[in-house]
C-alpha cells in the first residue's frame, strides 16, 4: 500500500516539473513575432536611411540643375544681347551705303558716312564727309574753308545734318539719331564743323 502512495506522489511530482505543450508553443510564437518586428524595425531603419540618401542626392541633383539652369539662361541673354548689338550694327552699316551719294541739297552731298555706337548698338557720334555741289566748289577755298560768311556755311551744313537725320528715320528699325547724337561734319577729310545739341559750330579756324 505504502510502495502505491510512493508511485502516485512521484507521478504526481513528475508531471507538475514540466510545462503543458500550450506554453510551449506560445513562447515559441512570441519568440518568432519577436525576431519578425525586430527584422522588421531594422529593415524601417535601413529603408529610411535609403530614403534619406534619395532625397539627399535629389536634392543636390536639382541644385545642379538650378544652378545649370541659371548658368544657359544667363548665357542665353548675353548671346541675346550681343545678337541685338550685332544687328543694330549691321543696320548702322546698311544704312551708311544708303546715305552715301543718296543724301543731296544744294550745296552738298554726303560722300561718306560713319556712325560709331556705343556699348549697347546706339548710335552716339557720326562723321559726314562731304562733297561740294558746283556753286559751292566755286567758293571753296581748300582745307575745309569757304570763302563765304561763316553763318553762311552753318546755315547750309545744319541743312544738310537735317536732310541725312530725315533720310535715316525713314527706316524705324535702325537705332535712334537722337538729339544727343553728334555729328561731325568734314570736306575732303578736312575739318568743316560739329553739330552737337541742336547747334552747329564751325571747326577752329574756319
Amino acid at each position: 500500500m505504502q510502495n502505491i502512495n510512493n508511485h502516485a506522489n512521484y507521478e504526481t511530482s513528475s508531471s507538475g516539473s514540466n510545462p503543458p505543450p500550450s506554453s510551449n508553443k506560445l513562447a515559441l510564437i512570441a519568440a518568432i513575432l519577436a525576431a519578425i518586428a525586430l527584422l522588421g524595425c531594422i529593415a524601417l531603419v535601413v529603408w529610411n536611411m535609403s530614403l534619406k540618401n534619395q532625397l539627399s542626392a535629389l536634392q543636390k541633383e536639382n541644385e545642379s540643375l538650378h544652378t545649370k539652369t541659371e548658368t544657359l539662361t544667363t548665357q542665353q541673354k548675353k548671346s541675346d544681347s550681343e545678337q541685338a548689338k550685332l544687328k543694330k550694327i549691321a543696320l548702322l552699316s546698311y544704312m551708311s551705303h544708303n546715305l552715301e551719294d543718296a543724301v543731296v541739297t544744294n550745296d552738298f552731298v554726303i560722300d561718306k558716312i560713319y556712325f560709331t555706337a556705343n556699348n549697347s548698338g546706339e548710335v552716339e557720334s557720326i562723321t559726314i564727309d562731304l562733297e561740294n555741289q558746283p556753286m559751292m566748289a566755286l567758293v571753296y577755298e581748300g582745307d575745309g574753308v569757304y570763302s563765304i560768311s561763316n553763318q553762311a556755311v552753318s546755315a547750309k551744313a545744319s541743312e544738310l545734318i537735317k536732310t541725312a537725320k530725315e533720310y535715316y528715320g525713314s527706316d524705324k528699325d535702325v537705332p535712334a539719331w537722337t538729339n544727343d547724337t553728334t555729328v561731325k561734319l568734314t570736306v575732303k577729310n578736312y575739318d568743316l564743323g560739329e553739330y552737337a545739341k541742336g547747334s552747329f559750330k564751325l571747326a577752329a579756324g574756319k
